[in-house]
């Protein structure tokens, strides 16, 4: 097989991964490659430079939290969810967020529980 031939053939595989929605993880899984090869070939057909940002939701959540308190590492955490090691940090450490926070915790605290009965 030439090398234009195997250039071809990757790019097909790439080709049917990114139709797939599979992440950079599994496409390096997948395909033995680094992620620079996925984006110079991806590049090269006119796809997107990088994959779509992988949102996870309220559930998906939890079990990254819970996966860290069964000590799993942040690396073993992200390549199951198909995520960075510092996203899974974030997750873990960011409970004080608007869009992640439980007000019914902030209100189970006796100080806030009487702050709010004060200033309501």
């Amino acid at each position: 097989m030439t090398q234009v031939e195997k250039m071809n053939a990757l790019q097909a595989q790439i080709q049917v991964l990114h139709d797939a929605g599979a992440s950079l993880a599994d496409m390096r899984k997948t395909l033995g490659v680094t992620k620079s090869v996925i984006y110079y070939h991806r590049r090269q057909m006119g796809l997107a430079g990088k994959p779509t940002k992988i949102t996870l939701i309220g559930e998906q959540r939890q079990q990254v939290k819970a996966l860290v308190r069964q000590k799993w590492s942040y690396k073993a955490v992200a390549a199951r969810f198909g995520i960075t090691p510092n996203i899974v940090k974030t997750i873990v450490y960011d409970s004080d967020s608007l869009n992640n926070h439980d007000f019914g915790d902030v209100l189970a605290d006796p100080v806030n529980a009487l702050l709010a009965r004060r200033w309501a």
